[in-house]
């Protein structure tokens, strides 16, 4: 559904069709843009295999460290390429093991990914250049603008639910005339509903390792 449609329609729910509007048509765009970033940071609605700059990191050697794109949510697959698939670990995974940020090596065993903002920890440290192909859930490569054709990444059935975001936004602003904290408050359970809370992706992570014993150098 083009963005423009979603627009209207969110206009026309909130009784704001008629010019002089009462939410600016700047801070509605900005808006549905949070909206679609919110709902795949919570529901990781985008699975990415192939576009470069984010599915492609570049590791150098002796540098333990590789950079990812910020638009990444979570590493899904990472395989070096020419290897076989590797760990995409915790650092509390990783410290079961003693004294692994020593080690050094020619093949990647795990990218580490809770040691640093923005950054996978290598393990081990390599001693050569390699290039590591991964899979990841992302937000939207680019925000929408108010082009004609502009329309939201995720899959379309999704499209109307970003409106309850919106609705949110604009019933929270404070001012006497739009200011409705019951409807703001309805919009947002509604979001989460269909998207997650804000602590999704932590409620996502207990859930996988919260009752999970370490056995063997890995989680069981």
């Amino acid at each position: 559904m083009k963005l423009v449609s979603l627009i209207a329609q969110w206009r026309a729910d909130v009784d704001d069709a008629q010019q002089p509007f009462l939410w600016s048509e700047a801070s509605v765009l900005n808006w549905f843009n949070e909206a679609e970033q919110e709902a795949c940071r919570r529901a990781e609605l985008i699975v990415d295999s192939s576009t470069a700059e984010i599915c492609t990191l570049q590791v150098t050697a002796n540098n333990p460290w590789v950079a990812y794109d910020p638009r990444i949510v979570r590493v899904l697959r990472a395989r070096p390429v020419g290897h076989v698939g590797i760990g995409v670990l915790t650092m509390a995974e990783m410290d079961e093991r003693p004294n692994w940020e020593d080690e050094t090596g020619t093949v990647l065993k795990a990218l580490v990914t809770d040691m640093e903002t923005g950054k996978f920890r290598c393990w081990p440290t390599l001693t050569a250049n390699t290039t590591i192909a991964i899979t990841a859930s992302r937000l939207p490569l680019a925000d929408m603008d108010d082009s004609v054709n502009a329309e939201p990444e995720i899959r379309a059935e999704y499209h109307l639910k970003l409106l309850d975001w919106v609705k949110w936004r604009a019933y929270s602003v404070d001012d006497v005339d739009g200011t409705d904290p019951a409807k703001a408050r309805a919009a947002l359970k509604r979001f989460e509903a269909e998207f997650g809370t804000a602590s999704a992706l932590l409620d996502a992570w207990l859930r996988r390792y919260g009752n999970r014993e370490f056995v063997g150098g890995s989680f069981a």
